[in-house]
Protein backbone atom coordinates (compact mmCIF):
# COMPACT_ATOMS: atom_id res chain seq x y z
CA UNK A 1 0.00 0.00 0.00
CA UNK A 2 2.84 2.54 0.67
CA UNK A 3 4.44 1.91 -2.35
CA UNK A 4 1.30 2.83 -4.59
CA UNK A 5 0.66 5.57 -2.48
CA UNK A 6 3.65 6.97 -3.43
CA UNK A 7 3.77 5.99 -6.94
CA UNK A 8 0.62 8.36 -7.00
CA UNK A 9 2.55 10.51 -5.40
CA UNK A 10 0.24 11.19 -2.26
CA UNK A 11 -2.89 12.40 -4.41
CA UNK A 12 -6.07 11.93 -2.42
CA UNK A 13 -8.18 11.21 -5.61
CA UNK A 14 -5.45 8.66 -7.30
CA UNK A 15 -5.39 7.08 -4.10
CA UNK A 16 -9.28 6.67 -3.80
CA UNK A 17 -9.31 5.63 -7.82
CA UNK A 18 -7.09 2.72 -7.07
CA UNK A 19 -8.87 1.70 -4.02
CA UNK A 20 -12.41 1.66 -6.17
CA UNK A 21 -10.31 -0.12 -8.63
CA UNK A 22 -8.55 -2.81 -6.50
CA UNK A 23 -11.74 -3.11 -4.56
CA UNK A 24 -13.90 -4.06 -7.43
CA UNK A 25 -11.95 -5.98 -9.75
CA UNK A 26 -11.12 -8.00 -6.41
CA UNK A 27 -7.08 -6.91 -7.15
CA UNK A 28 -4.52 -7.52 -4.69
CA UNK A 29 -2.52 -4.51 -4.12
CA UNK A 30 1.05 -6.42 -5.38
CA UNK A 31 -1.26 -6.94 -8.71
CA UNK A 32 -2.71 -3.29 -8.96
CA UNK A 33 1.43 -2.07 -8.74
CA UNK A 34 2.23 -4.10 -10.86
CA UNK A 35 -0.34 -3.05 -13.37
CA UNK A 36 0.54 0.38 -12.46
CA UNK A 37 3.51 0.29 -13.74
CA UNK A 38 2.49 -1.33 -17.24
CA UNK A 39 -0.52 0.49 -17.36
CA UNK A 40 -0.90 4.16 -15.99
CA UNK A 41 -2.23 5.91 -18.12
CA UNK A 42 -5.74 3.15 -17.98
CA UNK A 43 -5.46 3.38 -14.54
CA UNK A 44 -5.40 7.03 -14.04
CA UNK A 45 -8.34 7.40 -16.13
CA UNK A 46 -10.41 4.58 -14.48
CA UNK A 47 -13.80 5.45 -12.88
CA UNK A 48 -15.48 2.66 -10.52
CA UNK A 49 -19.12 3.32 -9.75
CA UNK A 50 -17.61 2.81 -6.01
CA UNK A 51 -15.61 6.15 -6.15
CA UNK A 52 -17.16 8.79 -4.37
CA UNK A 53 -15.49 11.32 -7.02
CA UNK A 54 -17.10 12.04 -10.37
CA UNK A 55 -13.89 12.69 -12.21
CA UNK A 56 -10.33 10.93 -12.87
CA UNK A 57 -7.48 11.98 -12.52
CA UNK A 58 -6.92 12.21 -15.85
CA UNK A 59 -10.30 14.17 -16.48
CA UNK A 60 -9.65 16.63 -14.07
CA UNK A 61 -5.89 17.47 -15.44
CA UNK A 62 -7.56 17.37 -19.14
CA UNK A 63 -10.14 19.87 -17.80
CA UNK A 64 -7.65 22.22 -16.14
CA UNK A 65 -5.29 22.19 -19.17
CA UNK A 66 -8.28 22.40 -21.89
CA UNK A 67 -9.40 25.76 -19.87
CA UNK A 68 -6.01 27.33 -19.96
CA UNK A 69 -5.35 26.04 -23.30
CA UNK A 70 -8.70 28.08 -24.59
CA UNK A 71 -7.52 31.29 -22.08
CA UNK A 72 -3.34 30.88 -23.49
CA UNK A 73 -2.63 28.28 -26.23
CA UNK A 74 1.07 29.83 -25.34
CA UNK A 75 0.95 28.64 -21.19
CA UNK A 76 -0.21 25.34 -22.60
CA UNK A 77 2.39 24.49 -24.60
CA UNK A 78 5.32 25.99 -22.12
CA UNK A 79 3.34 23.57 -19.49
CA UNK A 80 3.99 20.97 -21.71
CA UNK A 81 7.63 21.80 -21.93
CA UNK A 82 7.36 21.86 -18.22
CA UNK A 83 6.73 18.50 -18.38
CA UNK A 84 9.64 16.92 -20.71
CA UNK A 85 12.02 18.03 -17.39
CA UNK A 86 13.06 16.17 -14.13
CA UNK A 87 9.76 17.72 -12.25
CA UNK A 88 12.16 17.80 -8.76
CA UNK A 89 13.47 21.52 -9.56
CA UNK A 90 13.50 22.82 -13.09
CA UNK A 91 15.10 26.36 -12.78
CA UNK A 92 13.75 29.40 -14.06
CA UNK A 93 17.33 30.60 -15.27
CA UNK A 94 17.78 27.42 -17.44
CA UNK A 95 14.60 28.22 -19.18
CA UNK A 96 15.05 31.70 -19.78
CA UNK A 97 18.35 30.79 -20.98
CA UNK A 98 17.15 28.76 -23.63
CA UNK A 99 15.33 31.80 -24.76
CA UNK A 100 18.25 34.58 -25.06
CA UNK A 101 21.04 34.88 -27.72
CA UNK A 102 23.99 32.24 -26.67
CA UNK A 103 27.49 32.45 -28.04
CA UNK A 104 28.81 29.48 -29.97
CA UNK A 105 31.54 28.78 -31.91
CA UNK A 106 31.22 28.81 -36.26
CA UNK A 107 32.50 26.18 -38.76
CA UNK A 108 35.65 28.07 -38.58
CA UNK A 109 36.10 28.46 -34.79
CA UNK A 110 34.93 31.91 -34.35
CA UNK A 111 32.64 33.08 -32.01
CA UNK A 112 29.26 33.95 -32.90
CA UNK A 113 25.75 34.66 -31.44
CA UNK A 114 22.93 32.39 -32.14
CA UNK A 115 19.60 34.04 -31.86
CA UNK A 116 17.28 31.69 -30.05
CA UNK A 117 14.99 31.82 -33.28
CA UNK A 118 17.74 30.33 -35.22
CA UNK A 119 18.26 27.63 -33.09
CA UNK A 120 14.46 27.16 -33.59
CA UNK A 121 13.16 28.08 -30.14
CA UNK A 122 9.45 28.65 -30.79
CA UNK A 123 8.75 32.65 -30.81
CA UNK A 124 6.01 31.73 -28.22
CA UNK A 125 8.88 30.96 -25.94
CA UNK A 126 10.69 33.33 -26.30
CA UNK A 127 8.13 35.99 -25.68
CA UNK A 128 6.65 34.40 -22.38
CA UNK A 129 10.48 33.61 -20.86
CA UNK A 130 11.94 37.01 -22.31
CA UNK A 131 9.54 39.23 -20.51
CA UNK A 132 9.72 39.63 -16.29
CA UNK A 133 6.31 40.79 -16.50
CA UNK A 134 4.87 38.36 -18.87
CA UNK A 135 6.40 35.46 -17.03
CA UNK A 136 5.13 36.26 -13.99
CA UNK A 137 1.75 36.22 -15.73
CA UNK A 138 2.34 32.26 -16.86
CA UNK A 139 3.72 31.71 -13.29
CA UNK A 140 0.42 33.32 -11.74
CA UNK A 141 -1.70 31.02 -14.26
CA UNK A 142 -0.50 27.68 -13.31
CA UNK A 143 -0.67 28.23 -9.60
CA UNK A 144 -4.11 29.21 -9.75
CA UNK A 145 -4.70 25.85 -11.59
CA UNK A 146 -2.48 24.27 -8.95
CA UNK A 147 -1.10 22.77 -11.78
CA UNK A 148 3.14 24.00 -10.85
CA UNK A 149 4.51 24.50 -7.06
CA UNK A 150 7.23 27.41 -6.85
CA UNK A 151 10.03 27.45 -4.77
CA UNK A 152 13.24 29.09 -4.03
CA UNK A 153 16.45 26.99 -4.72
CA UNK A 154 18.20 25.58 -1.78
CA UNK A 155 20.62 27.31 0.52
CA UNK A 156 23.74 26.32 -0.90
CA UNK A 157 22.14 27.24 -4.59
CA UNK A 158 22.10 30.78 -5.84
CA UNK A 159 18.76 31.13 -4.60
CA UNK A 160 16.81 30.78 -8.13
CA UNK A 161 13.57 30.51 -8.38
CA UNK A 162 12.10 26.80 -9.83
CA UNK A 163 9.00 24.83 -10.68
CA UNK A 164 8.01 21.40 -9.27
CA UNK A 165 5.44 19.18 -10.86
CA UNK A 166 3.67 16.83 -9.15
CA UNK A 167 4.83 13.63 -10.77
CA UNK A 168 0.83 12.80 -11.95
CA UNK A 169 0.84 15.87 -13.78
CA UNK A 170 4.27 15.55 -15.47
CA UNK A 171 2.79 11.89 -16.12
CA UNK A 172 -0.90 13.59 -17.89
CA UNK A 173 1.19 16.14 -19.69
CA UNK A 174 3.60 13.86 -21.09
CA UNK A 175 0.93 11.74 -22.20
CA UNK A 176 -0.76 14.68 -23.89
CA UNK A 177 2.57 15.58 -25.73
CA UNK A 178 2.89 12.77 -27.36
CA UNK A 179 -0.88 12.47 -28.93
CA UNK A 180 -0.48 16.31 -29.68
CA UNK A 181 2.91 15.39 -31.72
Amino acid sequence: AALIVKELGFLPLAIDQAGAYVQTRRKSLGEYYSMYQAHQANLLGYRSMLSKHEKTVMTTWELSFNRIEEESPEIAEFLLLLCQYDPAGIPDEMLKKGCTPQPVFGQDGELMTLAPEEDLVPESMITLLGDDFTFDEVVEKLLSFSLVQRSRGQPSEDGSKQFFLHPLVQFCGMTRAREDA
